[in-house]
């Protein structure tokens, strides 16, 4: 056991009291979650033992969860609380099979070398969400790092007394923040903003009680009552241990303690959902607590699926919540869901075998196989709702029996899905010669290994639309009944099936009359790559605790392992692939439309060739659209790190690579990419830009503190007629240490008549006004979604036009990208946005393998080889979403060109175009992460043409 005792400046209780909330619990958001903390009788001696008695009857927090994916930590942390009228006490006992390895390598106060330690943390906000924030983490050795201004540890320093110690599978932290006025309110009406973290290492796992989709900084909250008459409840089990099977079904467990003399009575309630759906409420329970009592009640629920499930648990007092448990993630063990789910498939399944009046002998088998497993599900419901008193033996054979089942229906299954592909002819053949079956998906829509299709997604023909000029995706997908190895798809030349009508049509411009135009499209032009699922660190900006298949990258092989920083990737024209047995692969297609293409449908035959098995063909049919598109007014800036500078670091490339990667950059729709280089070097980067057609403004990474350093470079731009110059300061501008920084570099460019761009917070904008001219958001800021919910509000002037945002691209949500770089920068009405970044290696020299050492993945949205970039599919999405933003900016052209114009037709067109664009505005929302969760590729896709239909209606309305 080792003690610390840390003294700072200043005392953290009488801040909070000051700005403590009396908000009701009942008034809160209803799924953030809620604990009742207890006075203490007597305090804690702080030396990391929880032997003393005030942690026998403190609250207790537990099930701390992980964001992404949202799940319940490996390594579970018990989080005890309680208070007096001179502290506050906290007390953490984190579960760690090898404390052995526990990470405490900080031993300084204040040190970011604690972000790479395990620790605890909690986050307080007195009165509630948006107040002032306070941030504490404690590593296993005691060493603290504290602050009220993220990044800046200077900003707040509390009494702190800590101990510490550590056990054969576990590590406690114990500490007192003290103050002085805790009784001086009223504390059953006290409310704060609370949450509780972990970080581990030996595997990484961040866990935290109210786990947010935001960076660790995040100021999402649950809730924290101080009372000195209520009950306290600690949820002991969530009943998914089987449970199902029970007299009462599952059932959740909670401990209520009656820290007083009195009698308590309190209500307990479980209720369950599944997500996307409503919740299933049990009646609630009612119980009488005897005088400073203790006991466990159980909270049955029920669940209608084995997977997915949510628990949401509350305790009343006289009608006043007392304790939510929020949402809490069950494990994918329940019986009942799972015997029910087999029996609706097995009856589902041998009704299709009937009705299909199929002679192939596999049927047969099939038939019979299902209707034998019918009657032993059967007898297994039988036998769970029998009299007898269950137990966990009991239980688990009627697990394994069940899963025999379920693993004989998952080939089942694969056969039907195969089967429902077949023609009328192959169900009468001698048997099955054609072992799969293909499918289509709306694009970004992926398709996992596991993958089954639905019965509409079989279908013989694939449809798109483009505009002359434009690059649009498209995929299908084959499921398999058996392996296939050498598989490849190849297509015939697009050509044209239908000439466009007189409303299709559009006058030749000047600009099109030496133009010749074709009638077809070659099949050069239809590039088909497979979908690779790999493993890596996550999902996010962060690592996760462990490794997952994520689909991201587009090749030609995806066979062909890729590891360092050049590898080898052969170069092919038709896409080669195996498919497993039982599983599904996907093919991604890009159709680049000649400029000079013709209005028109035109089709394609896109070829499956399994070596082995009958061949199968599939209609590619692409509409072109009779306008062609053009450039928003908006910036898209993308952060490149790579130079051309000589050194021996990993960013640094060769001019062939950094050539070829610009033009990558510029043909996906972007203006410009961030210049990291400086002298020479700098020169010919701009060069470069401005050779592969980038217009600009093109931000300049500049470090000097000199005017005259700057000012040749500004001379020489104007001198070649280059793309204007943004100096782009890459480090953020947000805390007061950065702040006082980041002016000297702004002003430097400023008094060198330069226009300055960084990274800072909307809230820090008055203050920086003369000396940064581009203010850019990060979107994950605290403050960014209030920021854009006030600009629509008041229809911000011209000033706020040079405003602009950041994100990061890397992320595994083709949505992100297509949102950011489209729908969301359209509706903000922002000068642009910057993508971050194209490829950085955060750590060692593998871009291919994200289980490196650091907390944070690769940012990568390509990936390098000697062949050129590796795409990707959120790479892919960046281009959609630009050119999502064009098609808007062609409506809203044309209906600017003719809104006054006094010709009836012409006004109703008008008129139409503007309800759409309307309700564009309406499907996206302020709050991005909204959106993000309530919009599906196919929605973007499906806004995208009916913007494309009202701009031909206008256009034909021109001509009547």
């Amino acid at each position: 056991m080792r003690r610390v005792l840390a003294r700072a400046f200043g005392s953290l209780l009488p801040l909070f009291l000051i700005h403590t909330s009396t908000t009701s619990a009942t008034d809160a958001a209803p799924l953030r979650p809620l604990f009742t903390a207890p006075r203490a009788v007597a305090p804690p001696v702080i030396d990391g033992e929880l032997d003393d008695p005030c942690w026998q009857r403190s609250a207790r927090v537990s099930y701390f969860m992980t964001a992404r994916p949202r799940r319940l930590a490996q390594r579970q942390t018990w989080t005890y609380v309680c208070w007096d009228s001179d502290s506050l006490y906290l007390a953490f006992r984190c579960e760690d099979p090898q404390v052995g390895r526990l990470s405490a390598h900080a031993a300084d106060k204040d040190s970011p070398a604690l972000l790479q330690d395990d620790y605890v943390e909690v986050h307080l906000a007195p009165s509630g969400e948006h107040a002032r924030f306070y941030h504490l983490m404690v590593n296993g050795d005691g060493t603290v790092y504290d602050e009220s201004e993220p990044g800046d540890p200077a900003s707040w320093d509390p009494d702190l007394k800590i101990g510490v110690s550590r056990g054969s599978n576990y590590w406690t932290v114990e500490l007192a923040v003290e103050g002085q006025e805790v009784d001086r309110r009223n504390p059953g009406t006290s409310e704060w903003g609370i949450n509780f973290g972990r970080h581990a290492t030996h595997p990484e796992e961040l866990s935290r009680w109210y786990p947010s989709e935001d960076s660790p900084g995040s100021r999402q909250l649950g809730r924290m009552r101080l009372e000195t008459a209520a009950p306290i409840a600690q949820l002991v089990a969530l009943g998914d241990a089987f449970g199902d099977l029970g007299k009462e079904g599952a059932v959740a467990s909670i401990a209520l303690v009656n820290p007083t003399s009195g009698k308590l009575a309190c209500e307990i309630g479980a209720r369950t959902r599944e997500p996307s759906t409503k919740w299933t409420e049990a009646g609630p329970r009612k119980i009488a607590l005897p005088p400073s009592s203790q006991q466990t009640v159980a909270a049955p629920y029920s669940v209608s699926q084995p997977k997915g499930n949510l628990l949401h648990v509350l305790v009343k007092q006289n009608g006043t919540i007392t304790f939510d448990s929020g949402e809490l993630p069950l494990k994918d063990r329940f019986l009942r869901p799972r015997l029910e789910g087999a029996l609706r498939r097995l009856q589902s399944g041998l009704s299709t075998v009937t009705s299909s009046k199929s002679i192939l002998p596999e049927v047969r088998q099939l038939r019979e196989q299902l209707g034998a497993n019918l009657q032993v599900v059967n007898r297994l419901s039988q036998s769970v709702d029998a009299p007898s008193p269950p137990s966990a033996g009991r239980w688990l054979e009627v697990d394994r029996k069940l899963r025999e089942i379920e693993e004989s229906l998952h080939e089942a299954d694969i056969t039907l899905i195969i089967l429902s592909g077949y023609t009328s002819a192959e169900l009468q053949g001698k048997s099955m010669n054609r072992q799969y079956v293909i499918y289509t998906r709306p694009v970004f829509e992926v398709a996992a290994p596991d993958s089954k299709p639905e019965k509409h997604e079989i279908r013989q023909s694939l449809a798109v639309f483009a505009t002359p000029g434009e690059t649009e995706p498209a995929s299908f997908c084959v499921c398999s009944r058996i392996s296939l190895e050498n598989v490849t798809v190849k297509a015939s030349d697009l050509t044209r099936v239908s000439a466009p009508s007189q409303a299709d049509t559009i006058p030749a411009q000047p600009t099109d009359r030496n133009r010749l135009k074709q009638a077809f499209i070659p099949a050069r032009c239809v590039n088909i790559k497979v979908l690779k699922y790999w493993w890596q660190g996550g999902t996010a900006v962060e690592k996760g605790p462990n490794l997952v298949l994520v689909p991201e990258l587009l090749v030609k092989d995806d066979r062909v392992s890729m590891r360092g920083l050049a590898p080898d990737v052969p170069v092919r024209v038709d896409p080669l692939t195996d498919i497993p047995a039982g599983s599904s692969k996907q093919f991604w297609i890009t159709i680049s439309v000649p400029a000079e293409a013709e209005p028109g449908d035109y089709q394609s035959t896109l070829t499956f060739l399994p070596p082995g098995q009958p061949v199968s063909r599939l209609t590619l049919r692409l509409r072109v659209l009779p306008f062609a598109l053009p450039q928003p007014r908006q910036r898209l800036l993308m952060e490149y790190r790579h130079r051309l500078e000589l050194g021996s670091g990993i960013n640094t490339v060769t001019e062939s690579r950094f050539q070829m990667e610009l033009r990558d950059i510029a043909d996906h729709g972007f203006h410009a990419a961030t210049v990291f280089d400086s002298g020479s070097s700098r020169d010919q980067a701009l060069t470069l830009q401005q050779k592969v057609g980038m217009t600009g403004p093109i931000p300049v990474v500049e470090g000097s503190r000199e005017p005259r350093d700057l000012r040749p470079l500004l001379k020489r731009q104007k001198r070649v007629k280059g793309a204007p110059l943004l100096f782009y300061v890459p480090e953020p501008v947000k805390t007061p240490a950065e702040l006082e920084g980041g002016r000297g570099r702004l002003s430097a460019i400023r008094a060198a008549g330069g226009t300055t761009v960084a990274v800072t917070s909307p809230g820090r904008t008055s203050e920086l006004h003369d000396v940064l001219d581009v203010p850019c958001f990060d979107v994950t800021d605290p403050g960014f979604v209030e920021y854009v919910r006030d600009r629509l509000a008041n229809s911000a002037g011209s000033a706020v036009d040079t405003h602009c945002y950041t994100w990061e691209a890397m992320q595994e949500n083709p949505s992100v990208n297509r949102l950011f770089c489209g729908y969301y920068l359209w509706k903000t009405g922002v000068f642009g946005g910057l993508a971050r970044t194209y490829q950085e290696v955060l750590s060692g020299d593998d871009p291919y393998n994200d289980n490196s050492g650091v907390r944070l993945r690769h940012r990568m949205v390509t990936y390098p080889s000697r062949q050129g970039p590796v795409t990707t599919i959120q790479w892919e999405a960046a281009r959609e979403g630009i050119d999502d933003l064009r098609y808007l900016t062609q409506l809203e052209l044309l209906i600017r060109a003719h809104e006054n114009l006094k010709r009836p037709a012409l006004q109703s067109a008008v008129v139409e175009g503007k309800k759409t664009l309307d309700k564009a505005r309406r499907s996206i929302q302020a709050d991005y992460r909204v959106t993000l969760k309530s919009l599906r590729p196919r929605d973007y896709q499906s806004l995208r043409w009916q913007v494309a239909q009202a701009i031909m209606k206008i256009m034909d309305a021109m001509r009547k």
